[in-house]
């Protein structure tokens, strides 16, 4: 299958000839905003890679930006499921934060995987962000942590809201779904989605923006369920001609069913149960509730400086009240232990810039200094954490379910832990263009960590780890004409070590991950605009991975490497075809390790490869105006879904996953109904262990109406 859509791909970037203008998103007068220019699904600036807005050619780095367009025609209401058409990006298991970009895997301790508007901290933590609020999704690739911080170093996801606009607008939408594959119906599944949106001029000076969406949408695992409530209102202000204030806040709530997902006996995925089947009593909830607050100020200085500062809070709490998947008792049967614990997530960060541009003689340099930093802190409370009750096993392949059993109420304490983790960074960073042909990006910064965590209840020791890390990353650009851009770069990252990994002496480890990654590529904007073309090779290495090395030790013996290369286009023949599509090959494994015989094997939810296609068109007059179709294939390649192992390791099947529709796209409706996963395609999404196993959807019926006022 993956050769037959990589002949499409081929055959698409032969296919159109007819002009179409690039279109252009003007700044909005008052709204603070960059100006960005959107060729087709993809967006041709960026700020997310360079914190500037660069056109994404003169960036030595692979970045993908991914419009609201596109956002809206693929009809998805949250990150994730931009996912399938994301080059190079897989999920990582069933959380928002569990990505896997380039073959490395990111969690809930990696703040910088997926930021918001560039900056840490999701509202929740187990659903994945909505896309109601979002004008489009950046994809950076590679290490990023000179401007940024500590993250893993295959990549980041940012997030960019919307604004407010001086334009006076408004919307409501509906969206009704249900599957009907895997032997769910759309009676039992059915499920409904509202959302609105205003925004307008408040005054000369002030604009505002308000956005809303209420949804209750069953879940195709058995009794499951997944209904949220989100709010977002923001601000703009401009006071006098330099200075622009916004102020945007978020509320956010989810009521979801708690689901660890399917279990594979000895590893076999032979051995997981129907698609449908969850281990949760039906009653078991994972409710999350979450505020965050942005405030963003620029200011144009006469001189030519320009400063921005941006500050970020986030409270978040989650729970977690049910039996959960524990291990194997037999082969049959699947031994729960009950949990009933409550989280709280705080985040507090600061970014602050000072840019300048200027010339000296026939070089032009873009200067930007800043720092940023900030707080983190984790409050996990375990109010029971019963694992030894034996009356709560289940049937693998038959649950039934009890409820709660009596022997299994009484609460076993344990541990309360809470932890802070400190950052502080200064960066510092030049792009300089030499002529008209030829440009050097060059940044460095230098961060300190400092993470302490205390138990409550005194189960376990005190822990306090401190250290420093200096990140750099370094490109070459040479541009033979407007149209092709050629460039090389190498860029390192860090990531702290987490508590609780201590040598034998017992002196815990503080010495940070340490990543690197050498880049070539080329991008290209061909046909008048209408093709964006971005070809890239990589090899990604990390070092110092903490290994276990007998019971409680801890040593900084591991190591990674991805190697690949990917191919990106976004085309539009016609003002009213728009195609996107894209391949990537990855050999991501373990290049160091104590236990020789995991050297080589392939990292876990990292795919050989993966490609994907997506295509819209509409008609733009006669009968048919505004009447149009859209067909989409992804394929994702064979992944292990459990650890690097001596012995037999869970795999995860090859899928390809098909979704087609209709719309109608005509001032002031947009109509569309989609069926995704056309042909029902049974598949795993991700794993964790092999008693965290997360299935992929199966079809769905998706229709939704939106109108503009």
């Amino acid at each position: 299958m993956s050769n037959k859509i990589v002949k499409i791909v081929g055959l698409v970037l032969t296919a159109g000839t007819t002009a179409v203008a690039q279109q252009t998103t003007p700044k909005d007068p008052g709204s603070g905003l960059q100006e960005v220019v959107v060729t087709g699904y993809r967006v041709a600036t960026t700020n997310s890679a360079m914190k500037g807005n660069v056109d994404a050619r003169d960036v030595p780095l692979t970045v993908s930006g991914y419009s609201n367009e596109f956002i809206q025609d693929i009809e998805v209401e949250k990150v994730d499921e931009l996912y399938n058409y994301m080059t190079g990006v897989q999920r990582a298991g069933p959380t928002g934060y569990d990505i896997s970009i380039r073959g490395f895997s990111s969690g809930g301790a990696d703040r910088n995987s997926i930021l918001i508007d560039g900056m840490p901290g999701l509202t929740v933590r187990f659903g994945s962000p909505p896309t109601v609020n979002t004008e489009r999704v950046d994809v950076v690739k590679g290490p990023a942590s000179v401007l940024y911080g500590q993250a893993q170093p295959g990549g980041f996801v940012n997030i960019v809201t919307r604004k407010p606009s001086r334009k006076t607008a408004h919307s409501i939408g509906a969206r009704l779904e249900g599957y009907n594959g895997a032997g769910a119906s759309l009676n039992d599944t059915f499920g409904w989605t509202i959302d609105a949106d205003a925004t307008g001029a408040i005054s000369d000076s002030m604009a505002y923006l308000l956005v809303a969406e209420l949804a209750k949408r069953p879940g195709f695992t058995n009794s499951n369920f997944d209904n949220s409530t989100f709010i977002s209102p923001a601000v703009s202000l401009k006071v006098g001609e330099n200075t622009d204030v916004l102020l945007a806040l978020e509320y956010r709530k989810e009521n979801v069913g708690l689901y660890n997902g399917l279990v594979a006996f000895d590893n076999n995925i032979a051995n997981v149960a129907d698609i449908k089947t969850r281990y949760q009593e039906p009653k078991d909830i994972q409710p999350e509730l979450g505020y965050s607050a942005n405030i963003t100020i620029d200011h144009a200085f006469a001189n030519g400086w320009n400063w921005r500062t941006a500050l970020r809070g986030v409270y978040h709490e989650d729970s977690a009240i049910g039996l959960e998947n524990q291990a194997f008792r037999s082969a049959t049967v699947l031994r729960r232990r009950v949990r009933d614990q409550f989280n709280i997530r705080r985040y507090n960060f600061l970014d602050s810039t000072i840019s300048k541009d200027f010339e000296l003689g026939a070089i032009t340099h873009h200067f930007l200094l800043g720092v940023n930093g900030g707080v983190e802190t984790s409050d996990f409370e375990r109010r029971n954490f019963n694992q030894v009750c034996n009356a709560a096993d289940i049937n693998i392949l038959n649950p039934v379910y009890t409820g709660l059993p009596t022997t299994c109420r009484t609460p076993v304490l344990d541990t309360w832990r809470f932890t802070s983790n400190d950052s502080k960074g200064a960066y510092l960073q030049d792009r300089i263009d030499i002529g008209e042909r030829w440009k050097i990006v060059g940044a460095v910064r230098s961060e300190s960590f400092d993470i302490k965590q205390v138990d409550r209840r005194g189960l376990i020791a005190d822990q306090s780890i401190s250290d420093k890390a200096v990140t750099s990353m370094f490109g070459l650009i040479y541009q033979p004409t407007e149209s092709w851009s050629i460039y090389a770069s190498r860029a390192t990252s860090f990531k702290a070590p987490a508590t609780g990994a201590v040598t034998a002496t017992g002196a815990a480890i503080t010495e940070p991950e340490k990543g690197s990654q050498i880049e070539g590529g080329v991008k290209a904007t061909l046909l008048d605009n209408r093709l964006n073309l971005t070809a890239s090779v990589f090899d990604i290495k990390k070092e110092n991975v903490v290994q276990a090395a007998g019971a409680g030790i801890s040593v900084l013996s591991g190591g990674e490497k991805s190697k690949g290369y990917e191919f990106e286009f976004d085309m539009r023949p016609l003002p009213n075809w728009n195609i996107i599509g894209g391949y990537t090959s990855i050999n991501a494994e373990v290049s160091k390790d104590r236990t020789i015989g995991l050297i080589g094997q392939r990292l876990r939810n990292a795919p050989e490869m993966q490609t994907n296609l997506y295509t819209r068109y509409t008609f733009d007059g006669g009968a048919l105006q505004g009447v149009g179709f859209n067909f989409g294939v992804s394929h994702v390649g064979e992944r292990f879904g459990t650890l690097p192992v001596v012995g037999t390791r869970l795999v995860l099947p090859a899928y390809t996953i098909v979704d087609a529709g209709l719309h109608y796209d005509r001032e002031p409706w947009k109509m569309s109904l989609i069926v995704k996963n056309l042909l029902d395609e049974k598949y795993y999404s991700s794993a964790i262990t092999n008693i965290q196993i997360t299935p992929g959807a199966p079809r769905a019926v998706v229709l939704s109406v939106q109108r503009k006022f």
